[in-house]
């Protein structure tokens, strides 16, 4: 489970790449609200996990602004994985209509 100190790490990590928090965390207890939240949200990643999805973030294009935790979440290891994972039932999907209705040919100009 992610612990608020890693999350704290990862508020700090963003913030040293340049990226703003948000306008509304304006209060330590806002920054401890959102704290919370993300806890919440990264509940079901190790620590090691969490780290690896911010690293993953700072070094994507999608790197510009203030994440949501979703966002971030969408860079973790496991995710990814349940992606590739995936990746085989929609390749078997694809064959499975590729069979059934043919593969679509365009006419050839003459």
């Amino acid at each position: 489970m992610a612990t608020k100190e890693t999350i704290k790490l990862i508020f700090a990590t963003l913030e040293a790449v340049g990226i703003k928090h948000p306008v509304a965390w304006t209060t330590p207890r806002k920054v401890e609200e959102a704290i919370g939240i993300w806890t919440i949200a990264f509940g079901h990643l190790s620590d090691e996990e969490a780290m690896s999805a911010c690293h993953s973030f700072i070094s994507s294009p999608d790197c510009r602004w203030w994440p949501p935790p979703g966002v971030l979440l969408n860079h973790a290891p496991s995710t990814q994985l349940s992606d590739i994972d995936r990746a085989d039932e929609a390749f078997g999907e694809c064959m499975e209509a590729i069979r059934k209705y043919g593969w679509p040919s365009p006419p050839c100009p003459d």
